[in-house]
């Protein structure tokens, strides 16, 4: 019988949970299973629970006898950035022989706020992880691992039209240092290309599925991120498999983190700023073989750095250090 390993999440997380679960069943021996507590509301619900178990808020519901009777033969259970106290109090009624990681994957102290479970688990964490993008910097002692972004799929875009096409979607505002991603330059630098003839900006007209959008992207040139708070997101990384030009405003620390588990190779980012995103958008749609060196080194960087079946050796080696057998 395959080693189980459980991952239980309050929230989809973007699908960051699922993909990593679907990863491990695709390209390991492992036997994964991913529950979540609950599903985004309209119009996220369903765009992030492929292949999971959404709990109901009954113990008597099929998906939670499910979860009880993993629990019993998991060797790992996987948390992810938080569980209720209902979650807590089956942990701790439950006799499992599985070891704990504890995975963050938001900043502290800034909505959506979330109070860690780790001390009230009550069972040893075996390893804390943390998302490696700008979250490092918030948990000195967590070990960064990658989230893991599905390859591109072949563009379905015909033969070139000589327009340049931009995803991006605006940013909801929030409050916070982090969280804060809207940026008023960047909406201004939008705005000020969208009417172009040579110039497409692909607006998405509703909430879609991952494989939707890795579909869409790949038929863009550009794809932006946010270049307001020095951190990167998993829009980046889907941008660098899909061969765009990825701008965002990725911070020292930021990329350095991900070098970390690119051997020291820098991300081919387009790094920008509200200062300068004007200046490095318009320099990307006026020089086409600056564009083009941007997308081949995108291609480049995700073939050989981002590429499923290599980054889930990291988490294969973290568990089986874990469990002694590294």
């Amino acid at each position: 019988m395959p080693d189980r390993i459980i991952h239980l999440s309050n929230t989809p997380l973007a699908g960051a949970p699922a993909r990593l679960s679907r990863t491990l069943n695709r390209l390991t021996d492992w036997d994964s299973l991913c529950f979540l507590e609950q599903d985004y509301k309209s119009p996220m619900n369903g765009l992030f629970t492929d292949n999971c178990f959404v709990l109901s808020d009954s113990d008597d519901d099929d998906c939670f006898q499910l979860l009880r009777e993993s629990l019993l033969t998991a060797e790992i259970i996987h948390v992810h950035n938080y569980i209720t106290p209902r979650i807590v109090t089956l942990l701790m009624n439950t006799e499992f022989k599985a070891s704990v990681v504890y995975h963050l994957h938001s900043p502290t102290r800034e909505g959506p706020l979330y109070v860690s479970r780790q001390p009230d688990i009550r069972v040893p964490v075996a390893r804390t992880l943390v998302v490696a993008q700008m979250h490092p910097r918030f948990y000195e002692t967590a070990t960064p691992v990658p989230n893991i972004v599905p390859a591109a799929p072949p563009s379905l875009r015909p033969e070139p039209d000589g327009k340049i096409r931009i995803l991006y979607a605006p940013a909801q505002l929030r409050a916070g240092r982090w969280n804060g991603k809207a940026c008023r330059e960047l909406n201004e630098a939008m705005d000020a290309v969208a009417h172009r003839p040579d110039v497409e900006v692909v607006k998405l007209s509703r909430p879609q599925p991952s494989h939707v959008l890795e579909r869409i992207r790949a038929m863009c040139d550009i794809t932006i991120d946010e270049v307001a708070t020095g951190g990167f997101h998993q829009i980046s990384l889907e941008g660098l498999q899909a061969g765009n030009a990825v701008i965002n405003g990725a911070d020292e620390i930021s990329q350095r983190i991900m070098m970390g588990w690119t051997g020291g190779e820098r991300p081919p980012f387009v790094v920008s700023s509200p200062r300068t995103i004007g200046d490095d958008l318009q320099r990307l749609i006026e020089d086409r073989e600056y564009l083009e060196s941007c997308k081949a080194a995108s291609r480049e960087f995700a073939r050989k750095h981002l590429q499923p079946a290599d980054l889930i050796k990291i988490y294969e080696r973290t568990y089986a250090d874990i469990l002694g057998r590294s």
